[in-house]
């Protein structure tokens, strides 16, 4: 696991601690002994918190005296100096909460004086301890993905190391982004791990997810809880939600689901998306280029579109991605 400074930035993926307010005296200081070398140390910012706690014989970095604040001080300057010129070489020490909230317990200093030189590199990272409640969500997602592996990407550094089977997924968010227009509610059939869901709710779209499979909801749910995002969570198969639903939705997403139907059930299966209740479609299946779908050799995106157009109220439609390699897979949008 690594941090990276934009970590830093996310609201949702910090605990706050009692060490938070330090990194603006910090901060201050570094700028104050950079601009005015010459400066006396006892006059900066940081200084008078350390002397402060200090004096009243409390913990400060194993100083204890006047003189040994004047030290720390200086050892930020030079603390700031070596991580421009060799990076941070000691990891940050971190423990992970139950609810997914990084808790940073050794490394502010290193953090904020990174932070203040705008650094870019990776930061390393040692876990002191991950919470039971974490774990559990843990081991979902090592049974789900066979090992270290998601469906998308996930936010959360933790997982960052962990490959994605769909590398692409941010650029098709921000297609499909870009396309929704005056959209407020938005259907995500087959959520996965939330990337589409979450992102979106996010930005203020009322969501709904429908997810089959239990335990991917239960991923849902928790990182949808982490970042603090308001959206619906189903699980249910969406044939059976989508037939008893009354509410119809501005648009729906329903990508690299359907082919698994089509193959269990055959092309009749098309005729099932008509239950989407939704004025905008976002489409996107296997086909016949992919080994998977050698029972259907004749289904290319253009057969694929016609048995779309031909099973539901849709009478528009325009390719908007291009899948890369070696997903191979093009998103349409139905009108």
């Amino acid at each position: 696991m690594y941090l990276t400074i934009e970590d830093l930035t996310k609201d949702w993926l910090f605990w706050p601690t009692k060490w938070d307010w330090c990194k603006e005296p910090i901060q201050d200081t570094l700028r104050i002994l950079e601009e005015f070398p010459r400066t006396d140390p006892k006059i900066t910012p940081y200084y008078k918190i350390s002397v402060g706690i200090v004096s009243r014989k409390r913990w400060w970095h194993d100083a204890k005296t006047a003189a040994d604040c004047v030290k720390q001080t200086l050892y930020l300057r030079d603390l700031r100096r070596s991580i421009e010129k060799e990076g941070i070489k000691e990891a940050i020490t971190v423990k992970i909460r139950g609810d997914g909230k990084i808790f940073v317990q050794d490394g502010y200093h290193r953090l904020f004086c990174a932070d203040y030189i705008g650094y870019k590199k990776a930061i390393p990272v040692s876990i002191a301890h991950v919470d039971p409640k974490f774990r559990a969500i843990e081991s979902i997602m090592l049974k789900l993905g066979s090992g270290k592996n998601t469906y998308h990407p996930v936010a959360h550094p933790y997982f960052r190391d962990w490959n994605a089977w769909r590398a692409d997924t941010p650029a098709r968010f921000n297609t499909i982004l870009s396309k929704l227009g005056d959209a407020k509610t938005v259907l995500d059939i087959g959520a996965c791990e939330g990337f589409f869901s979450i992102n979106l709710a996010a930005k203020g779209y009322d969501v709904t997810a429908v997810e089959a499979s239990t335990e991917r909801a239960k991923v849902l749910k928790f990182f949808a809880d982490l970042r603090k995002v308001k959206l619906s969570i189903v699980t249910e198969d969406w044939r059976s939600y989508c037939e008893k639903t009354e509410k119809e939705f501005d648009a729906a997403i329903f990508l690299s689901t359907f082919h698994h139907q089509v193959i269990q059930g055959g092309l009749g299966e098309f005729e099932k998306l008509g239950l989407i209740k939704t004025k905008k479609l976002f489409f996107e299946m296997a086909t016949n280029r992919e080994p998977k779908m050698a029972k259907f050799p004749n289904l290319d995106n253009s057969e694929m579109v016609k048995l779309v157009l031909a099973n539901t109220k849709f009478t528009q439609w325009e390719k908007i991605y291009t899948g890369l390699s070696p997903f191979v897979r093009d998103i349409f949008m139905f009108t």
